[in-house]
């Protein structure tokens, strides 16, 4: 995991009110007007001048212009005219603006919720009606006439007449009446039915139904979660408060808090504003502390509370590691 190393800052407002000392070479920076103050050990912040450039040397003074003739003796002569002025002398250099503090990683993004399922599919339209039926198929033809009836009786023959003389030969008698017409033969068997007709083509497709409604959006997909860690190296630990943070920007969650020393020893104590989070010995062999009250929100400030130093050596080189979610 690489080291982060971050300047002691706050803004105009807190630097005033608090009026820290600093201590010898430590910068301050103003994140309200990005300027810094150095240290001396002695002096408290508001009687702390501001570091600036140093100011440029002054330009060379310009040659003097040369005097006038002196009038006759007498009446006052004219006023000799006015030397020219010596070229203005050129500026010193703008001192170098001191560094600006690097800003802080912006948090990623949280990831987008997934998309919600689509809505159900609307309704089979209705079945359009049935189309007509087709014609009936053509009769089929009839059957051929039974055959004709047999021949009734012929009529009786009248009365042989009585033998008259002989004369001449009587007229034939006339034909007896015909006798009635036979009774008609059955009907013969009806022809086959003619086929089916075709069916009628089918009807038109019934309109479509309408579309189902929009099923409902699936849920927010969870915020995603930034691990980090605020991180730090005091060469010389002294007794006293160090503020890494004046005021978190979002809720945090600390995970871990851990410090060692590169000789000696030191107590240090990790807060978000009075409440402790964790607290150790630092040493050359130390490890993780135990933390407790782990949630810091928005806004509460972050210190490092240095004490017990030891005196033989005297601990040096402390570094330490707060590292959080949000």
């Amino acid at each position: 995991m690489a080291n982060k190393i971050q300047l002691r800052r706050d803004t105009t407002a807190n630097w005033s009110a608090n009026n820290p000392t600093l201590a010898l070479g430590e910068l301050g920076l103003d994140i309200t007007t990005g300027q810094f103050k150095i240290g001396d050990g002695a002096t408290a912040w508001n009687s702390l001048a501001y570091a600036t450039g140093a100011t440029g040397p002054a330009g060379p003074t310009g040659p003097a212009g040369p005097t006038g003739p002196a009038g006759p003796t007498g009446p006052q002569g004219a006023t000799g005219a006015q030397g020219a002025t010596g070229p203005q002398g050129t500026t010193g250099a703008q001192g170098a603006t001191g560094a600006q503090g690097p800003a802080g990683n912006d948090g990623a993004a949280g990831a987008v919720g997934p998309q919600g399922p689509a809505g159900a599919t609307g309704p089979q339209g209705a079945t359009g009606a049935q189309g007509p039926a087709g014609n009936d198929g053509a009769d089929g033809t009839d059957g051929t006439d039974g055959a004709t009836g047999p021949q009734g009786p012929a009529g009786a023959t009248g009365p042989q007449g009585a033998t008259g003389p002989a004369g001449a030969d009587g007229s034939d008698g006339a034909t007896g009446a015909t006798g009635p017409q036979g009774p008609a033969g059955n009907d013969g068997a009806d022809g086959a039915a003619g086929a089916d007709g075709a069916d009628g083509a089918t009807g038109p497709q019934g309109p479509t139904g309408a579309t189902g409604p929009q099923g409902p959006t699936g849920p927010q997909g969870p915020a995603a979660t930034l691990t980090d860690a605020l991180t730090g190296h005091i060469e010389t630990p002294a007794a006293k408060v160090y503020t890494l943070d004046p005021g978190s920007v979002v809720d945090r969650t600390v995970t871990a808090f851990y410090a060692r020393t590169g000789g000696g020893s030191c107590s240090v104590v990790l807060k978000r504003d009075t409440t402790t989070v964790g607290t150790m010995t630092a040493t050359t062999s130390s490890t993780n502390a135990l933390v407790t009250n782990t949630s810091i929100g928005a806004d509460e400030v972050i210190t490092l509370t240095v004490s017990s130093l030891s005196s033989s050596p005297a601990p040096t080189d402390l570094i330490f590691s707060m590292e959080y979610t949000q």
